[in-house]
Formats: C-alpha cells, structure tokens, sequence
C-alpha cells in the first residue's frame, strides 16, 4: 500500500570514514550533507577551520509537524471532495527505515548556483531532480521556495506558489523575498528547518556531540 511512500523518501546511509578536507567531502544528493560527517568535522576542528571548510549557511531539520497533507486532485475537486491524507513523523518512521529527513542538513553552498554575470545567486528548492536542494516527498511542491543570496551576503527566501506553503517564524512567505536571519525557523509544508549560519551551526553540533 505504501510503495509509493517508500520511493519518495530516501536517504544516504554510507557512513564517511574519511576526514573531510572541503566542502564537496560532505555533500550528498543535490544540497544535501552527510550529517555524521559534518558532525565528525565539528567536533575535530576549530571553528574557524569548520567556518573556512563550510562557508555557507545550511538549513538544519528541526521539526516534522502532523497534520492532513492534501493530495492534488483534492485541491482541485474540493466541493466535490474531501479525501485527504493523514500521515505522523511516527508512522511513516516505521513505514520506511532509518528515514532522517527530520536531522537533515542542506547547505546552500555557492558554488551550486553561482551565476557567471554577478556575484548574486539563488537555490531553489523543491522535488523535482532539477532543484538545487531536493526533498523528495509528498508534502513537497515541485518547485517549492527559493533562497536567494544577495552581493551584499544577505539571504533571502520566497515561496513558488507551493501547494502546502513556507513559513519563517510562523508567518505566511509570499513569492516577494523575505530576508532571512540566523536561527530563523523555515517551515516548507510540514517540515521545520533552522536557517544556521556556519559558527552557529558548528555550536550546535558540538553540543549535539557533546
């Protein structure tokens, strides 16, 4: 019943054994890093090694809410309709081994977006296998939000018209962008991120460790 469930949610279990020494050392799929290895980084490195190897601010899961999740077709044929469906953090866990969607860790690494003409860049977000940063899963739009790095290093985020919305800090994100600040909690449908700038992501991994 559940098959399709399974082939949207995925992850990486390779462990990293050996140290990393840049960036693309801890990087997964598309925007996704290699949680126990930059957790090895932080707990073996200062933190001005782990800000020069990092360099970037990463989205850090926090949270998975519960909720009804809204199929498609429902939205469209809501007077006629009311399925919808109703999964919990717990059930689909069960559901799917070793699934960490809710620890993981996406860097919004420059080099990924970089436009030649300016120093300006974006990430975009989404399912789609074309998205700078994948989540692969239902709640997820195609094309969800986008963040945006200005020249002046300020971050900015905008939702794509998503069918189950972004958040910062509870408050609705329209398509205008929306500057972002460390320790800002982004919500992409049902899932709750940190926005974490490198000193403070390399904090809180160290305590996580410790």
């Amino acid at each position: 019943m559940f098959t399709w469930l399974r082939s949207l949610l995925h992850r990486d279990n390779t462990p990293k054994t050996v140290a990393a020494e840049s960036l693309e050392d801890i990087l997964r799929t598309p925007g996704k890093a290699c949680s126990a290895a930059l957790t090895e980084l932080a707990a073996t490195s200062s933190q001005e090694r782990f800000i020069d190897i990092v360099h970037c601010a990463c989205l850090v899961g926090s949270a998975i809410r519960e909720g009804d999740i809204v199929s498609p077709m429902t939205r469209e044929l809501d007077a006629r309709s009311n399925k919808t469906f109703l999964f919990k953090p717990a059930e689909i866990a069960a559901l799917i081994s070793n699934i960490s969607l809710e620890h993981a860790i996406f860097v919004l690494s420059k080099e990924r977006a970089l436009h030649t003409s300016s120093s300006f860049c974006y990430f975009n977000i989404g399912r789609g296998t074309n998205n700078d940063i994948r989540i692969v899963d239902f709640a997820i739009s195609r094309l969800h939000a986008r963040i945006s790095l200005g020249e002046s290093g300020a971050y900015a985020i905008s939702d794509l018209n998503s069918q189950n919305g972004t958040k910062v800090n509870g408050i609705d994100v329209t398509p205008t962008p929306q500057e972002l600040h460390d320790g800002d909690i982004i919500s992409l449908g049902r899932y709750e991120f940190t926005f974490l700038v490198p000193g403070s992501l390399y904090q809180r991994l160290r305590r996580k460790r410790g």
